[in-house]
This record gives C-alpha cells, sequence and structure tokens, in this order.
C-alpha cells in the first residue's frame, strides 16, 4: 500500500515538472530584426497577445539577434499571436540609437501588421521590416 502512494506521489511530481505551470503551453522566441534585408542592432522588440494584451519584450543586438524576456527575466511566453512593434531603443548597451524611420504599421501596436504565431517549444521568428512601406 506504502508503495504504491510512493508511486503515484512521484509520478505525480514528476508530470508536474515536466509540463510545467502552463501546461506546456509556452514558447521561447528569438529571431533577428532584419532592416531593408539586413540585420539591425537597437531596436526593442515588443510581442503583444492578441488574446489578452499581455506581453514580452527584447533587444536587438548589434547582430540584430533579439530573444524575448517577460516579467522578471522569464524567458517563455504563453503560446498563441501576437502583435509585434519594433522602435529604436536608446537602452541597447553599446549600439547606437538606429538612426532609420520606421513607419507606424511597425511602431504602433494598434496599426501593426506584424502578427507572429508562438508555438509550444522553441521559436525562431526573423522580423522583416521595410522601411519603403
Amino acid at each position: 500500500m506504502n508503495s504504491t502512494i510512493l508511486k503515484l506521489a512521484l509520478l505525480v511530481v514528476c508530470g508536474i515538472g515536466l509540463v510545467g505551470c502552463y501546461g506546456g503551453n509556452v514558447g521561447q522566441v528569438e529571431g533577428r530584426v532584419l532592416i531593408d534585408g539586413e540585420p539591425q542592432g537597437g531596436f526593442e522588440v515588443n510581442f503583444s497577445s492578441v488574446a489578452d494584451g499581455s506581453g514580452a519584450i527584447g533587444t536587438s543586438m548589434q547582430d540584430g539577434v533579439y530573444r524575448l524576456r517577460r516579467g522578471r527575466g522569464k524567458n517563455e511566453i504563453p503560446v498563441g499571436e501576437y502583435k509585434v512593434t519594433v522602435k529604436p531603443s536608446p537602452f541597447a548597451d553599446g549600439i547606437p540609437l538606429p538612426k532609420v524611420s520606421l513607419p507606424k504599421v511597425y511602431t504602433e501596436t494598434n496599426q501593426a501588421v506584424l502578427v507572429m504565431k508562438v508555438e509550444p517549444g522553441y521559436n525562431e521568428i526573423d522580423l522583416a521590416i521595410d522601411t519603403t512601406k
């Protein structure tokens, strides 16, 4: 009897560890900011959930690579669709503020044309920005 309870408890603990708090419905996102096809650093990347408005943020580094973070450094966000905005950021360590002017369809959430889907697990999402729009 005691061994059955112990096995059941162990199974529950292992299951919780594998599934996590969100039931496995989270993803990690990274990618590159591409301005007119070229990787560009110094941009703030915001993902805003279409479902509830919650979000995650990242900063593109010198090579254009960004990684999303949420809350206190969590690198997982709930799966779903996100409106994406990209804005020059004065907070990118050691990277000069980009001089390129981006159309509002890339910088304003209510006008966002970039809508990306986050799937469970790892997501590589490159953000192609066309400054001629």
